[in-house]
């Protein structure tokens, strides 16, 4: 077997899109059924994505604003950012572009952005506060993201892609910023 590769996973998003909930369940841990701001937390887990091991470190920041200035500390030695919404509010899409991109490109130039969108079970069609698959896979083109992985932490639909998708990212070549499937 061959040793375990390791990876930093930093997510980052708006506040209260979901952001912790989906990194405890994907460590494994009960979905919390209140909202607690988080500052700043790190996980470590061990997973097998095709055969391959890793150890992912997984970073999960604060995405208030009174946080502007400690977030970049997580971003150091980054492979992959999950740059996370929820699916039910567009803006929290919105503040994608007007907010996060800059930030995460400015301080990860090389690390992989896999787009997440949580939420997934409070999504519903014909709602215009809510973000359709083709908006947001509209951003993973013009962005060059790696991926867009629809999820909900809640019911757990989508969150066995989470780690492949960055996994996969991270294996690219740098000069394959962006690859559609």
């Amino acid at each position: 077997m061959s040793a375990a590769k390791e990876l930093k996973l930093v997510a980052v998003g708006d506040g209260a899109v979901g952001k912790t909930s989906l990194l405890m369940v994907l460590n494994e841990k009960p979905f919390p059924e209140r909202y607690v701001p988080t500052i700043f937390e790190n996980y470590t887990q061990d997973v097998q994505i095709n055969n391959q091991p890793y150890k992912l470190h997984i970073w999960d920041t604060a995405g208030q604003d009174e946080y502007d200035r400690l977030r970049p500390l997580s971003y150091s030695g980054a492979n992959a950012i999950l740059l996370c919404f929820a699916l039910d509010s567009k803006q929290s899409f919105l503040n994608l572009t007007e907010r996060w991109i800059g930030e995460v490109k400015h301080y990860c130039k090389d690390a992989k952005i896999i787009l997440i969108g949580t939420k997934l079970d409070l999504r519903q069609a014909g709602n215009p506060n809510h973000v359709t698959d083709q908006e947001a896979q509209g951003f993973v083109n013009e962005q060059k993201c790696f991926q867009f992985v629809p999820c909900s932490p809640k019911t757990g639909e989508g969150i066995d892609k989470v780690f492949p998708a960055a996994a996969k990212a991270c294996e690219m070549k740098n000069k394959t910023k962006c690859l559609l499937i």
